[in-house]
């Protein structure tokens, strides 16, 4: 499915910078930009909580994304971190899809769409189909083609 592989895509390699492509739609963790000067102290913050996120990453979708929006309450514009809990959404918005739980998903994937509406993996997920019922399909069609897309 569509929606597994974008999550595993957007999951592989950590905290690094990695690209895949799936079905056709390139999907890239955020590249590291060069801070601006004066972050020094947003850095060496960012730097202690790594291995806090490598310790969450891909194990705890919530506690992933509670870390993230706590560094990003006092950095709010710190790039790799807005990329980072980007990808925390649209990984923990699929986790919920998957398990049923489908408008807790919807809720974390258009999170994710408002935090950097320029990225389009949230997009691909959308064409994936999923209304506040499951997945529409062939086996599963419904009037409207999917309530939030």
């Amino acid at each position: 499915m569509v929606a597994g592989a974008l999550t595993l895509s957007l999951v592989l390699g950590s905290v690094g910078a990695s690209s895949v492509s799936v079905a056709g739609v390139h999907v890239a963790a955020p590249i590291p930009v060069v801070p601006a000067s004066g972050s020094h102290e947003a850095d060496d913050a960012w730097a202690s909580l790594a291995p806090e996120l490598d310790g969450t990453w891909e194990r705890d979708w919530p506690q992933t994304i509670a870390l993230l929006d706590k560094f990003l309450k006092r950095w709010t514009t710190y790039a790799v971190a807005q990329g980072k809990l980007y990808a925390a959404l649209v990984a923990d918005g699929d986790v919920h899809i998957q398990a049923g739980q489908v408008s807790d998903g919807v809720a974390e994937l258009e999170r994710a769409a408002r935090l950097l509406p320029e990225r389009a993996e949230v997009g691909a997920a959308h064409s994936t189909g999923y209304d506040d019922e499951g997945v529409i399909g062939p086996d599963n069609p419904r009037k409207g083609c999917g309530r939030y897309w």
